[in-house]
Parts: C-alpha cells; sequence; structure tokens
C-alpha cells in the first residue's frame, strides 16, 4: 500500500476513445463483494457493457474490475487498491502513506479581467472541480472560507432579494443526502467567518434558512428535517459541523504569547478581551484532494461571469493534500491530534472514517462552554449570560423571547442599536464590548473553534440586514 497514491487516483490506462452511446448503470457502493458482478460505470458518459471503454468529454479510458470513470481518471473504486493493473479489494485504504502529490493550477476569469474564454463565456474552472471534488468525496469535505453564499432550493419561492447561483451548497446536499441513505458515515465541516460585511445575510441563508419549514433551504435544516422524516436515530452533529474562530485573553494569556502589556489597547488587571479572528483562509479538501487560493465560494469568484473576480486556486492530489489537513486542524485546535477521540492518532483518521464532524462539533461545544462561563457569551444559544441570559443579537423585527414580548422588556430603538454593536464587534469594528471584567485566569481552551448557530444572530430574513446593497437591484447582483 505504501506505493500507492494516498486517494487511490491511480491512473490506470487511458485511451482516446468514441462515445459508444450506451447509458451507464452506477458503480456498487462501499462494501461491495469483490467477488460480485460489476457493470462499469461512467457517471457522467456513456460506456459499453462487459469488459469496456468509458467515455466522457474529455477523455476516455479502459476498466479493470472494480474500477470506475470519474471525470478526468479511472480510479478503483472505494476500498479497492491498484496491483498489476487491477483493482484489488483491500479494505478501508491507510490515512498516510508513502507517494507523490500532483498540483494543477485553476482559474475564475472572464474576458474583461483575464481575457479568456470557454465559448462564448468566462472560465470556471475552480467551481467545476469544487463540484468534481466533492461527488468524489467518500469520507468527508473540509471548508475553509471567509463565505458561505450558494444556491439553495426553493429560494426564489421565498426570497426577494437574494438568489446565488453557484450549486456548491446544492451538491453538498446531495452527497450528505446519498450518504444518509446509503447509511454510511460522512462528514461535512464548514469553518467560516462570523461576520462579513454586506454579504453576510447570503451566507446566513445558505446555511441557516428555514422559512419555508417544509423545504428548508438552510444546510443545516434540511439537513435536520431529512433525518427526522427519515426516521433515522442519527444525530445531525455526526453529519455537519459549522464553526467561527474567536478568542479570549487576559493580560496573562497575552504576556505569555510574547505581546508587550505597553501595547495599546492591552486589558488591565482583572479584565479580558475578546476578539473574533477574520478567516480569511480560502480552502476545499476531500478524500486526497485539496483547493487553496484566492476565491471565496459565491459567485463573484465561482461563475466566472462578467462580474465575476479573477481568482487562481492550486489543486493538490495526493499525500499533500492530507499533510495540509493536518496544518489546518492544528493550526483551527492547537492540537495534533484529536481530544475526543481518542482512537484516532491524526486527524486524517478521523477524516478516513467520515467521524470529523463529531469531533469538530465537541470541540465548539466544550469551547463554548468555557467561553460562556468565563466571558458570557454563548454562542449556542445566542445568548449573553452577564445579562440575565438576553439575546447578544436581538435584530430589528425577528420574533421577541415570550418573556420580552410579554413584559416589553426592549424597545425596536434599542434592539437596533444593540444589534449594530455586537455586529460591528464580530466584524473587528472598534472596541466596546470587546473588555469585560473577569473572575479566575482564563481557561483552557482548544483553539478557536467556536460553534456558528442560527441563534447567534437568528431570523436570517430580518430587516436589520437589508440595507441598500440588499434592496437596490444593480447592487444586490454584485452583492449575490
Amino acid at each position: 500500500l505504501s506505493n500507492l497514491n494516498d486517494l487511490q487516483v491511480n491512473s490506470l490506462e487511458f485511451q482516446h476513445g468514441k462515445d459508444l452511446g450506451a447509458p451507464c448503470a452506477h458503480m456498487p457502493s462501499l462494501h461491495t463483494d469483490p467477488s460480485g458482478s460489476f457493470e462499469y460505470a461512467d457517471p457522467v458518459g456513456t460506456c459499453a457493457t462487459g469488459p469496456s471503454t468509458c467515455h466522457d468529454v474529455y477523455s476516455s479510458c479502459t476498466l479493470n474490475p472494480n474500477s470506475k470513470h470519474t471525470g478526468h481518471l479511472c480510479m478503483c473504486n472505494e476500498n479497492y487498491i491498484l496491483q498489476n493493473g487491477t483493482c484489488v479489494y483491500a479494505g478501508v485504504p491507510p490515512p498516510m502513506g508513502s507517494g507523490v502529490s500532483s498540483c494543477q493550477v485553476l482559474i475564475t476569469g472572464s474576458w474583461q479581467r483575464l481575457d479568456v474564454h470557454k465559448g462564448h463565456k468566462g472560465r470556471h474552472d475552480i467551481m467545476d472541480e469544487y463540484i468534481a471534488d466533492i461527488r468524489r468525496a467518500r469520507s468527508t469535505i473540509l471548508i475553509s472560507n471567509q463565505y458561505f453564499i450558494s444556491q439553495r432550493s426553493g429560494q426564489k419561492e421565498v426570497d426577494e432579494y437574494t438568489h446565488p447561483r453557484n450549486e456548491v451548497g446544492l451538491e453538498i446536499w446531495a452527497k450528505l443526502k446519498a450518504k444518509i441513505d446509503q447509511n454510511e458515515p460522512f462528514s461535512v465541516v464548514i469553518f467560516i467567518t462570523i461576520k462579513t460585511g454586506d454579504s453576510h445575510m447570503p451566507t446566513m441563508k445558505t446555511l441557516f434558512d428555514n422559512k419555508d419549514k417544509e423545504n428548508p433551504g438552510g444546510l443545516k435544516p434540511k439537513l435536520i428535517k431529512y433525518l427526522k422524516d427519515k426516521g433515522s436515530n442519527k444525530d445531525w452533529r455526526d453529519y455537519l459541523a459549522i464553526a467561527f474562530m474567536a478568542n479570549v485573553a487576559d493580560a496573562e494569556y497575552l504576556e505569555r504569547h510574547g505581546v508587550p502589556n505597553r501595547t495599546q489597547g492591552f486589558p488591565a488587571e482583572g479584565k479580558a478581551l475578546f476578539y473574533p479572528i477574520f478567516l480569511h483562509t480560502k480552502a476545499i479538501i476531500t478524500n486526497g484532494a485539496a483547493q487553496i487560493g484566492s476565491a471565496n465560494l459565491n459567485d463573484r469568484s465561482l461563475l466566472g461571469s462578467e462580474e465575476s473576480d479573477a481568482e487562481l486556486n492550486i489543486r493538490v492530489v495526493g499525500r499533500g493534500s492530507f499533510e495540509f489537513l493536518e496544518q489546518v486542524m492544528q493550526r483551527y485546535t492547537l492540537h495534533s491530534a484529536p481530544l475526543f477521540d481518542n482512537s484516532a492518532p491524526k486527524w486524517t483518521h478521523l477524516f478516513h472514517r467520515g467521524v470529523l464532524a463529531r469531533e469538530i462539533n465537541s470541540i465548539a461545544s466544550d469551547n463554548n462552554h468555557k467561553m460562556a462561563a468565563y466571558y458570557g457569551f454563548d454562542f449556542e444559544s445566542g445568548e449573553d449570560w452577564r445579562y440575565d441570559y438576553r439575546r447578544m443579537f436581538p435584530g430589528e423585527t425577528q420574533a421577541l423571547k415570550p418573556v420580552e414580548a410579554m413584559f416589553q422588556l426592549e424597545g425596536k430603538e434599542s434592539r437596533v442599536a444593540r444589534s449594530t454593536e455586537f455586529a460591528a464587534m464580530m466584524q473587528g469594528d472598534g472596541q466596546d464590548p470587546w473588555y469585560r471584567e473577569v473572575s479566575g485566569p482564563r481557561p483552557t481552551l482548544a483553539g478557536f473553534i467556536y460553534p456558528w448557530t442560527e441563534n447567534i444572530y437568528g431570523d436570517p430574513y430580518d430587516e436589520f440586514w437589508l440595507g441598500t446593497q440588499n434592496t437596490n437591484a444593480l447592487l444586490r447582483g454584485i452583492v449575490n
């Protein structure tokens, strides 16, 4: 196994061929008996029956038993490895192994930005490979990005303002749904900035839109409803983790990390400083492939239309993608191995087993509990423990808690003012209310991961978010 590529994208024999015209059947799923009979599949093209040559718009290749054609490459099916030109059953692949990596430059561009053409349209190689890697993912999709804005089901029926066109979010949901139906473990882990300027509302809707209760558009409520409708005993946290980055620091913590106490804004004794961490990494990691570069997960970075920015990503296939995964997880958690699942010596093991989401949720929840007890911010409930558990972000028009509505505890003007202050803080603008009095030492936290839940900002359709950039048709198109 050590001589094989980590993610089993071992090329078989490539051949130039013609479209054979027969529809393809899908390959058997994970754990298929290798002694069984197989149909040879090309999910994106056509193929002949029996020992066959499959063909798609890029190339054609000869397939051996237990192999499949996926877009650009002939690949061994899951749990099979390439030996002497044949795919042989080998169980779950090792988390790490020797072997080389390959890399590829991808671009998004239009004739306006990069003077590139693809037919009558610009190039959207980055988006194409995002979707291809999501479709090929066997156990985990990890995304780290400043934005997460994508098309969602039913958006035109419930949303007057935000209609993104890229289908990355829909592809992620399709993969999740398929794995749930197959009763296979799978994880989608999303690390994202907690507040991103005027594009914040579309991100919230992509993640949490639940306006249509029967057909939720947001990824999380859609997942929860699907599990409930199926009567599944699985927890949504087994499949999906959404987290943002932040930190809390007192004087001792900052001095220990080399910050001079004469630094402007240095917290006084008995006080601590909370601050969000602006996540600017743009990366996606799937089984054995990773992209990193300049492209955000939104239309401007992916579509290659006239409004698109010029973007450049590097896609790495092979061992390097797993090394990158280990670096990302160590950077975000400050640990070189999982904390709660002691059976895994490296993050890559959880990645391959499809259980990374559960671990990230456990870390984020533990950090959140310690943060709430120490500083008062509870991101799971969206409440401030220091002020009678009131909402940190009450919004402008979203429904009040029953006790708030009964006693009219706070007027609209006050709610808007507090919401403005909180949103500015989470975007890193200004200082108040960053500083708070604390008792005792800063708790030991696992890096910088906290749960981004729908309770932090509440209803993404709240009128608080409706500024000119959303209601003006021209600007709205750019924002989307």
